[in-house]
């Protein structure tokens, strides 16, 4: 085999098993093969009168206006041949409810619900994403029993005991809509905060300061490598230290695709750093991109996956085209342009998705990212920072530095609220077909590609002369 290629293979070797996995779960999907249930999956059981489920808690609780929701893994009793992932609705609150339990629930099985004329949230889809095709309706705290309580000693029940104290502290100290909002920045609790404000963050375009992704994993490691080089921990040992605080906190967060992805980014290149190698900026995306869809490929045709890795893989693709930036001599005018550059590119990666799922533009977005997006980061911060001393020692944060955060929350809700009631702040749109979405990344890929090699060739003419 000769050189080039053996050196083509070693460079783009792991793009090209990226591309054929994913080639081959958009084929199966296009023949309806993929995501399905399989031939004994719960799903099959829908309409049965009353039916009994015995399995594990697999996801975070969540507990809102009176009922809790979580994902389900196991078997139906008497019939264990069918097995499978459930979303179980509880018709009461059940705060004490843990990850890693093993339950038997009692109810009325149902399939999971598509859009309609009122409800344009697609059910369907977005737990099919989970391997989850019906949801299981309990009516009573008699129809659920515990058969084994929580494991204290396992991580994820460290995670979720201290996501919990995490949450209620700022709800003990915060007015509900404050602390919902802080809970979403810091946590992405997005399940306690008020529709009201959710339908202004998406119309203001902020609706992914409420997501935990590679913001908040850069901001964890760039606060914590700086406490360490204050410590006089080298940098290299600095790195290492880092991945510790990163996994557990996507453990706390509830390691939702968006989390998984800017936590594998964020391990590969303090790892890279670590050993002090430079890896192509490629290599932690696509590393990410397999590792999730490896162990749950349903995740390629969710939202959150989709908006996530869209939003990444367009800010690596694009805004090496506004290099010329860098150029600007006025600190603060180079900081609005590269602000802009960076709203903009992820319009030109995630535009037709986001018409796509929530049929609407947002141009006030462009504002946002100017003005928002940096203040969110600080509220991550101090949030985090805060929340973190209140689990620890809730009576010695100083009232001071609370009245400081409140504040702080007060004043972004209302910029919310007055950007999100511009007449122009979203364009409602018609969502695009998925032939039209994929004719466009057709022609955005062509165009990135015949731009790279014309580059390269420039680059190459150059260097000749």
């Amino acid at each position: 085999m000769p050189a080039s290629v053996l050196s083509y293979l070693k460079r783009y070797g792991l793009v090209m098993c990226a591309i054929g996995y994913t080639g081959t779960l958009i084929l199966l999907h296009a023949l309806g093969c993929f995501p399905v249930a399989g031939p004994y999956d719960i799903s099959h059981l829908a309409g049965s009168p009353a039916l009994v489920l015995q399995g594990r808690v697999i996801s975070f609780p969540q507990t809102r206006w009176g009922q809790t929701r979580f994902l389900l893994e196991g078997r139906a009793h008497p019939l264990e041949a069918f097995h499978g992932r459930v979303v179980v609705n509880l018709n009461f609150p059940m705060e004490d409810l843990a990850p890693g339990e093993i339950l038997c629930v009692r109810g009325w099985l149902s399939p999971t619900r598509g859009p309609t004329a009122r409800r344009m949230f697609d059910e369907r889809r977005y737990w099919a994403g989970y391997r989850a095709y019906a949801q299981l309706r309990v009516w009573s705290r008699e129809s659920m029993t515990r058969v084994k309580g929580r494991d204290h000693a396992s991580w994820t029940q460290r995670a979720w005991t201290f996501h919990r104290c995490f949450t209620q502290f700022w709800f003990d100290h915060l007015p509900y809509e404050e602390a919902a909002l802080i809970s979403c920045i810091t946590m992405g609790s997005r399940g306690v905060l008020p529709l009201e404000i959710k339908n202004q963050c998406i119309r203001a375009g902020v609706y992914h300061i409420l997501v935990v992704s590679g913001q908040n994993m850069a901001l964890i490691i760039a606060a914590g490598v700086i406490c360490l080089r204050f410590l006089r921990v080298p940098r290299r040992k600095a790195f290492w230290i880092c991945g510790l605080p990163i996994v557990f906190y996507t453990l706390a967060v509830g390691a939702d695709p968006p989390v998984l992805r800017a936590a594998a980014m964020a391990i590969v290149g303090l790892a890279a750093l670590a050993i002090g190698r430079d890896v192509p900026r490629y290599v932690p995306f696509v590393l990410a991109w397999l590792w999730i869809l490896g162990f749950e490929p349903e995740a390629l045709f969710g939202a959150s996956f989709q908006l996530s890795f869209g939003a990444t893989a367009s800010l690596l693709a694009l805004l090496p085209w506004f290099h010329v930036l860098g150029g600007i001599r006025l600190r603060w005018a180079r900081w609005l342009a590269e602000a802009g550059a960076v709203s903009l590119a992820v319009h030109i990666g995630v535009g037709p998705l986001l018409v796509y799922y929530f049929h609407q533009l947002s141009l006030a977005g462009f504002v946002a990212n100017w003005t928002l997006f940096p203040w969110a980061g600080g509220l991550m911060i101090a949030g985090l920072s805060l929340g973190t001393w209140g689990v620890c020692s809730p009576g010695t944060v100083p009232s001071m530095l609370m009245t400081a955060m409140h504040m702080a929350l007060r004043g972004t809700l209302r910029a919310i609220e007055t950007m999100s009631g511009w007449t122009w702040a979203a364009l409602p749109l018609p969502a695009p077909s998925k032939w039209a979405c994929g004719i466009y990344y057709a022609l955005l890929i062509g165009i990135l590609w015949v731009r790279r090699n014309f580059y390269r060739k420039h680059v190459q003419k150059t260097s000749f002369l």
